[in-house]
């Protein structure tokens, strides 16, 4: 049953091209409503020339509406992962996932998981022994990675994996093949 559950919600998520597009649209939605509060100014200022209490009135129901417009879009506009605050009890795995999905898609998540978990077990001051390679992507050298802060060291993996194997899928069939990527 829990699983059912899982596969409704998954059903609701944006794939990275529909999220652009709905940002696309939001824009062009936000510049069509700024023209027309323009015009709506030379209306107001008609208004105010031949009937002052008619002004009042309508700013006074311009105002209302914009006031409920503006909470309407606050309580039901959807939040893209780049305006979510961060709480301070995230973990890496977490915060890793979430800048991921941002950046590869839902499809590319598992496999950049899987390397993850095998480097470095979503340590970010982890260290191999064996070849010196450190950070959550265990790179060399090690002293630029220690000296990153975790999210350059996201980026820097992110990087990293774009440059040489295109995607994440493509690193994690590469590190299966290998043991190393």
């Amino acid at each position: 049953m829990r699983e059912l559950r899982m596969v409704k919600k998954e059903k609701y998520r944006l794939t990275s091209t529909e999220y652009k597009i709905s940002l696309v649209i939001a824009k062009v939605i936000v510049v069509i409503l700024a023209v027309f509060a323009y015009l709506l100014r030379f209306i107001f200022i008609a208004l105010f020339k031949s009937k002052k209490w008619l002004y009042r009135f309508s700013i006074a129901i311009l105002i209302t509406y914009s006031a409920l417009n503006t909470l309407n879009t606050v309580a039901y506009a959807p939040k893209s992962e780049a305006q979510v605050v961060l709480r301070d009890n995230y973990t890496v795995k977490e915060i890793v996932i979430s800048m991921a999905r941002y950046e590869f898609g839902e499809d590319q998540l598992y496999s950049l998981e899987q390397i993850i978990y095998h480097e470095s077990g979503f340590n970010p001051k982890a260290i191999n022994k064996s070849s010196g390679a450190c950070g959550l992507f265990q790179s060399l050298p090690c002293e630029k990675m220690l000296s990153m802060s975790l999210q350059d060291q996201i980026q820097w993996g992110f990087n990293y994996i774009k440059k040489r194997y295109k995607t994440p899928n493509n690193a994690w069939t590469f590190w299966l093949k290998n043991g190393w990527y």
